[in-house]
């Protein structure tokens, strides 16, 4: 079995505004959204990912790699 490189710890952001009527409502429709994310036919969002061990941040939209990612 081939070697797999060390793993490399990454933050995965996603940034979403929300009107509700208290935190916790905005967290809710929060977790909707991202849940509705893993359905057919849906537009995944853009993410910002950071490399932990040097803090670089690379911005990547899934919707560009098309249907084949």
């Amino acid at each position: 079995m081939p070697q797999t490189p060390n793993p490399t710890t990454y933050r995965v952001s996603w940034y979403s505004d929300f009107e509700a009527s208290s935190p916790l409502e905005a967290a809710q429709q929060a977790y909707e959204q991202l849940q509705s994310y893993a359905e057919r036919d849906t537009w995944p969002p853009v993410l910002d990912v950071t490399d932990e061990a040097g803090g670089a941040t690379v911005v990547i939209d899934l919707n560009e790699r098309g249907a084949d990612a």
